[in-house]
């Protein structure tokens, strides 16, 4: 990857706007036919380009988040206290932080009124589509 390669990268994701990145650096395994090309990037400089990528793509995921504040959204309550929208994978993307008295299980659609520092969302109001263990 030169570095024209790698400004290629940042400049596409600057104009595609994704609100969910994952980003890994790659990895040289011995039994890739990749393992013998010459002018790999050094292990400095994939840190590095790593950095700046992870920055990117907080900005652009905390963007946005943010766009998300004054919706309303329908969410799967996971844990007391905290849901996730259709748009997250549990345990990989952010959470919303929901009221503490709406039952693990429940399908609801809440109003987001904020985000904290980690792009977290806030969630108020309530309307459960399906509780636990109910029909729908």
């Amino acid at each position: 990857e030169t570095e024209e390669d790698f400004q290629e990268l940042l400049d596409f994701l600057e104009e595609a706007r994704f609100e969910r990145i994952g980003i890994f650096p790659y990895y040289d395994e011995p039994e890739s036919l990749s393992h013998t090309l010459p002018d790999k990037v050094p292990p400095d400089e994939v840190e590095t380009r790593l950095e700046e990528l992870r920055y990117l793509a907080h900005h652009l995921m905390m963007e946005a988040q943010q766009r998300l504040v004054g919706t309303s959204l329908p969410m799967l309550v996971d844990r007391p206290g905290e849901g996730r929208t259709p748009y997250d994978a549990p345990d990989v993307d952010f959470v919303v932080r929901v009221p503490e008295d709406i039952p693990v299980g429940s399908l609801v659609s809440l109003e987001i009124t904020g985000m904290d520092e980690s792009g977290d969302l806030v969630a108020a109001g309530v309307s459960v589509a399906h509780p636990p263990g109910g029909k729908g």
